[in-house]
């Protein structure tokens, strides 16, 4: 799920109204900080066929949400079931939104074979040709295609769903049944399998989704055809008036806005840095700056981190954060102990959290 960012009151309102997800900073500067433009890692070589699974996460360079895209590959790089890959669609670095730029291991030109497992976050843009293709012919391949959150609309917009059932983030429900109407859709489990494709639900559905593909991985065999994931009520997720009000005071009110300088260095947890920057981004009211001594900043897991400010501390920030636990739980706690409880339900709202899950 991705969002533009609000300029205005009408574009708060607007925005809140379609909540399609998290725009960063680093949207517009992706690759201006970047100096790895060799990419170490990024050869054929990075992915050729192994004795291991190999998972591939795909990511339009433009930008994948960063959620959708973290919790999957740190979930089964920490089970250690498979080898798993960043690929970009293109050479370069590749935007998360929100709030961090990454170097991939690898483009879908340099993949040898076709994955075990590829995994489609929610994109930038679900139309690029080449994205398309390759979902294609793995779906064709008998890969095992699997859409996190908005990712169903690179996999609808390919052909892979047509006679399927799926699942998406609830606010897009309705417009993929408008625009894909051979697709089934569903909002009653947090994942749906139909063949060789898997779908989630929104945001935070990533978590219980990559446990499962954990448990695939690691028994080695197939799971019945039409599996269904945790059940879960998608249709009681809704834009009220009470949410576009909170996004426009959020957004708008000067004392309410925060600029958060984000130090981070080498071994930092990318999942807990991506989720922190995700959800902070999510209430309207922070704009997070990453800080670096170098670049590229390379995480526990090797992902490299490309900084929006290099050198030290970011000026004009307000105030310095640490980077603590990534759970949804403590990350909407210190949300609501931060400002009120009903920026944490318009945060909740957004990445399809039902408490307690």
């Amino acid at each position: 799920m991705t969002r533009p960012r609000l300029a205005t009151l009408a574009g708060a309102v607007l925005l809140v109204a379609l909540i399609a997800g998290g725009a960063p900073a680093a949207l517009a500067a992706a690759g201006g900080a970047a100096t790895d433009a060799a990419m170490p890692g990024a050869a054929a070589t990075d992915t050729a066929p192994t004795r291991r699974p190999l998972v591939v996460i795909v990511a339009n360079n433009s930008g994948a949400e960063t959620t959708d895209l973290l919790v999957p590959f740190a979930v089964l790089h920490d089970a250690d079931v498979a080898d798993v890959r960043i690929v970009a669609v293109t050479d370069g670095p590749v935007a998360l939104m929100p709030g961090l730029t990454i170097l991939p291991n690898a483009t879908l030109a340099d993949l040898v074979g076709p994955p075990a497992v590829a995994i489609v976050p929610a994109m930038h843009d679900a139309t690029a040709a080449p994205l398309l293709a390759a979902v294609r012919r793995w779906a064709e391949d008998g890969v095992l295609v699997v859409s996190v959150c908005d990712g169903a609309w690179v996999l609808a917009n390919a052909g892979v769903l047509d006679g399927r059932s799926a699942t998406s983030h609830w606010y897009s429900i309705a417009s993929l049944r408008r625009s894909h109407p051979r697709t089934r859709w569903r909002q009653d489990a947090r994942w749906v399998r139909d063949g060789n494709v898997i779908t989630s639900a929104g945001v935070s559905a990533s978590l219980p989704l990559a446990s499962h593909l954990v448990e695939l991985l690691r028994a080695g065999r197939e799971e019945d055809a039409h599996a269904l994931g945790p059940a879960h009520d998608g249709e009681r997720f809704a834009v009220r008036a009470a949410d576009v009000a909170i996004a426009a005071r959020n957004y708008l009110l000067p004392w309410r806005r925060e600029v958060l300088g984000v130090p981070i260095a080498d071994g930092v947890d990318e999942l807990a840095l991506g989720t922190t920057l995700d959800l902070l981004d999510r209430t309207y009211a922070v704009r997070t700056i990453t800080e670096a001594a170098t670049s590229p900043v390379r995480g526990r897991r090797g992902l490299r981190l490309v900084p929006d400010h290099v050198g030290g501390p970011a000026p004009a920030t307000d105030r310095t954060i640490a980077i603590g636990a990534g759970d949804f739980d403590s990350l909407l706690a210190g949300i609501e102990a931060r400002w009120d409880a009903a920026t944490r339900s318009f945060v909740a709202l957004q990445i399809e959290y039902p408490p307690g899950l």
